[in-house]
């Protein structure tokens, strides 16, 4: 039987889609792998995503680095800056095959000398090829203890020398792709991550009573970072005057500032039960809050949206697959893996700068398109679970 190792940089405080295709690569070896972590934050998402790994797999296939407890302590800062150091510390020799998915140097490990290696990319660190919120992150992660430059070079070695020690590369998209051979100069195969189950493309989960209480809503998900340019959608609101109801769905370390800034916009919230999902939220004028909610009723406020809104340069965009999936249009920002994901006026609508007025005109182009909901529907067929099964098996076997 072939020995199988699973390497990540480190398990955050609040997962995404890096921890979803991480989960679904366990899944695809049926509980036949270890899994290695650099490190891991302590949170509630993580004790909990950890359990449900343990279950699959059992403990003694489950290898964790230090336990890092407040996300901005100097333990975080050293965890990142000595990471290829932890990595470089695992014993993997006696393994068949070894794959790296990696944001970040999660790559820099020793590979067996006897084994397969393959990094598949999320993406280059974004942080040492100057992609989005790059001085944020190396604040984060430097402070004052450190100096940004000198660590900056230093994992930019680690990475350079990490993926040149392998022919294998894979990546989530053809943006992705396309990172890898600028910064690299390396060829990659691209394997799009499992984003839904085909059964959700046969499912029909409008809610008639959310329409009637919300009326024609756009939606917004994912973690609640600055970096996901929400500002974008609540200063075009704010701008224009529009009155359709935003929900904006998912938690994240930027809710605090973004909730102030609502209720200098439009005054302190009013509760709001959400009819057909039973779900408790805060309304600022238009702009109503969920905070985490459970995947069930996610996908019923994707499906009854008039179109999900998506704001930032993704890697890949797991949330605007599952929009899809559910028949609604995706009203994206042409940046990223966008392109691969939104065809103009068929299943979305691409605008092409970051800009209120931009997303403004988005709206209304939006608004005027006639969609096929079967054919939304169906554009989502290529990254279903069961796709990303089949197109690993075969790319493990080339």
């Amino acid at each position: 039987m072939q020995r199988v190792a699973i390497v990540y940089d480190y398990l955050p405080s609040l997962g995404g889609g890096g921890e979803r295709l991480l989960e679904e690569l366990v899944n695809h070896f049926s509980g036949n792998v270890d899994l290695y972590f650099g490190f891991t934050v302590e949170s509630a998402y993580s004790r909990g995503y950890l359990e449900r790994i343990r279950n699959k797999i059992g403990k003694n296939h489950l290898h964790l680095g230090p336990s890092v407890r407040f996300f901005k302590s100097i333990s975080f800062r050293l965890c990142n800056y000595l990471l290829p150091q932890l990595l470089q510390s695992l014993n993997l020799q006696h393994y068949d095959l070894v794959i790296s998915l990696t944001a970040f140097l999660g790559h820099s490990i020793k590979p067996p000398v006897h084994g397969k290696h393959i990094i598949y990319f999320n993406t280059p660190a974004r942080f040492l090829w100057n992609l989005t919120h790059t001085q944020t992150f190396l604040k984060k992660i430097t402070g004052k203890f450190l100096v940004t430059d000198v660590m900056k070079y230093r994992s930019q070695l680690y990475d350079l020398s990490g993926v040149h020690r392998t022919r294998h590369l894979l990546s989530i998209s053809r943006a992705v792709q396309n990172r890898v051979s600028s910064f690299y100069n390396l060829p990659s195969r691209i394997l799009y991550p499992a984003s839904v189950p085909a059964a959700l493309l046969s499912q029909e989960l409008m809610s008639p009573a959310l329409r009637e209480q919300l009326g024609n809503y756009y939606t917004h998900i994912s973690r609640i970072e600055s970096y996901k340019n929400i500002d974008l959608a609540l200063d075009t609101w704010k701008h224009f005057g529009i009155q359709t109801p935003l929900v904006i769905m998912g938690d994240g370390p930027y809710m605090k500032t973004m909730s102030k800034k609502l209720r200098k916009m439009y005054g302190k919230p009013t509760p709001l039960t959400l009819q057909g999902v039973s779900h408790e939220c805060n309304s600022y004028g238009p702009i109503i809050l969920t905070g985490l909610i459970p995947e069930e009723k996610k996908f019923v406020l994707l499906a009854t949206a008039s179109a999900k809104l998506s704001l930032n340069d993704e890697d890949f965009g797991i949330t605007k697959v599952e929009a899809l999936a559910t028949g609604t249009p995706v009203i994206a920002l042409a940046a990223g893996a966008a392109p691969e994901l939104i065809s103009h006026e068929q299943n979305g609508i691409l605008f092409s700068e970051a800009t209120p007025e931009h997303l403004y005109n988005a709206l209304i182009l939006h608004e005027s398109t006639h969609y096929k909901r079967t054919a939304i529907k169906q554009s989502a067929k290529a990254f279903t679970v069961e796709a990303f099964h089949l197109n690993l098996e075969r790319l493990l076997h080339a």
